[in-house]
């Protein structure tokens, strides 16, 4: 559940990140992914931020991200290590997120219910989900 509002995060970080190398390192990454999500720069990303943002990377506007939809986003990301990222938010395993599932993960990151996410919430959930993640994968 909470990897979804990563994956969304960090299809819109691809446009402000622009290919950089930093961009693939964890701290770097999940920065560049919560000022991406900070649509209004206020230090906080709210639900309608994660909606926006959601409806963004939606490319054909269907109501779901699609696996081809996340790696195209992906492509600097080198998503071939970050797919698992896909297949985690994909709740119900039926090939895409859709904004029932982004939702329920905004809810994961936002962790004390105060409807919104700070940086400190973001970086720390954004660090155990690619431990678990990858810890998983081996």
């Amino acid at each position: 559940m909470m990897i979804i509002f990563v994956l969304l995060a960090s299809l819109i970080a691809s446009v402000r990140c622009a290919g950089s190398l930093e961009c693939t390192s964890g701290v770097a990454t999940s920065s560049k992914v919560f000022k991406a999500y900070d649509l209004d720069d206020d230090g906080v990303i709210t639900r309608p931020e994660g909606i926006e943002v959601f409806k963004r990377s939606d490319v054909n506007s269907d109501g779901v991200i699609t696996p081809n939809e996340f790696s195209t986003e992906w492509y600097f990301y080198r998503n071939a290590i970050l797919m698992p990222f896909f297949a985690f938010g994909d709740d119900d395993d039926d090939n895409d997120i859709d904004l029932n599932e982004g939702l329920r993960a905004f809810d994961y990151f936002d962790n004390n219910g105060d409807g919104v996410i700070t940086y400190h919430e973001f970086t720390g959930t954004w660090g155990y989900l690619s431990k678990t993640l990858y810890s998983e994968k081996k």
